[in-house]
């Protein structure tokens, strides 16, 4: 960019930081560098702009595309709407997992340092505190998902992330104007908030002892994920900001009882997840409130889970299962993940 406008490095890096600004005649020059009209340089389409980026972003999760274009049309975007929060953070998600789904090496790694890039962008830039907090834990693992475990680490020791949160906070203030409803509110809001981080952890131990060989308290520990939309709710409850972690913990509880031998209760819970997960669907879709006196001020949306149909069918179809393949019930298991309206998220 320096290159192109004819100032040094260093200039733009004040520009960058706040420190200067351009001088007015390079204005035009930088609207083209970036490819965009003055409007969007001097923000004055904040509303038109979030919209088109909304409609952006939407057509490139809907097109369903694989990881390397979909970043490509991420980073285009950027181009076009340059450092909108958004689409960075849109940039990290999309690097995120692709460790996991892609066995393309070189190009994993591409993505990983556009995400870390944009995590780096995100931070700086956005004014959303809470935002911050949860793409500054992205970019740990992205550093550590690139190998710079000295990095990673450092991060994590620089890491905070608040046991006490807004709400907590707020809730105090209700309290103390005599405005219970708000408060009842507050404190939902700061449950779930803590229910969300409890079943990540509880999920993450159990991994632990699974990567440990230590498959019959993984199971222990992974069960715990289960019950906990039952303890909190209604036996029929919608169990958010749970649901993600029921479907994770209940695939892995299952291979733990698999790597045991106990194949019938593998079934009995693969059954389970798979019910539970099409009733979560129906709640998401129809935007169901939580009826649980603990939960039922939230909004839910937030909650609405990433884990969709066909994250079922990879999870249910997996060479783990393979001991599973000729028994009736989880061949008509499998068959019914197959027939199920894969346009719906579970």
């Amino acid at each position: 960019m320096a290159g192109t406008l004819g100032v040094t490095a260093q200039a733009v890096s004040r520009w960058e930081n706040g420190i200067g600004i351009p001088d007015i005649s390079l204005l035009v020059p930088i609207a083209n560098y970036f490819n965009v009209s003055m409007d969007i340089l001097f923000s004055r389409e904040n509303g038109s702009i979030d919209k088109q980026v909304s409609d952006l972003l939407e057509h490139i999760e809907n097109a369903e595309l694989p990881y390397i274009q979909k970043n490509e049309l991420l980073k285009n975007a950027l181009c076009q709407f340059p450092n909108h929060p958004d689409i960075l953070y849109a940039i990290v998600q999309n690097a995120i997992f692709v460790d996991m789904l892609c066995d393309d090496t070189k190009m994993v790694e591409d993505i990983l340092i556009t995400g870390l890039k944009a995590a780096d962008t995100f931070i700086q830039t956005c004014k959303d505190a809470n935002m911050v907090i949860r793409v500054k834990s992205d970019r740990i693992g992205l550093l550590t998902d690139l190998g710079r475990y000295t990095e990673a680490e450092q991060a994590a020791y620089e890491f905070e992330l608040p046991v006490i949160n807004e709400h907590m906070h707020l809730a105090q203030i209700c309290r103390k104007q005599k405005n219970y409803t708000q408060e009842i509110t507050h404190i939902q809001e700061s449950i779930a908030r803590i229910l969300g981080c409890l079943a990540d952890e509880i999920e993450h131990l159990g991994r632990a002892y699974w990567s440990n060989g230590e498959y019959d308290k993984a199971y222990q520990v992974l069960t715990v994920d289960l019950e906990l939309p039952n303890i909190l709710l209604s036996k029929n409850g919608f169990c958010a900001p749970l649901q993600n972690y029921y479907a994770i913990a209940g695939f892995e509880a299952a291979l733990c009882l698999v790597m045991d031998k106990r194949y019938d209760e593998a079934i009995d819970l693969l059954e389970l997840i798979f019910d539970k997960g099409i009733s979560q669907c129906d709640h998401c879709t129809n935007r169901t409130p939580i009826d649980s006196p603990l939960l039922c001020n939230i909004d839910p949306s937030p909650y609405h889970g990433e884990v969709k149909y066909d994250d079922y069918l990879y999870q249910i179809t997996m060479r783990e299962f393979e001991p599973l393949k000729g028994d009736p019930r989880y061949d008509k298991l499998v068959e019914r993940f197959n027939s199920y309206d894969s346009r719906k998220s579970i």
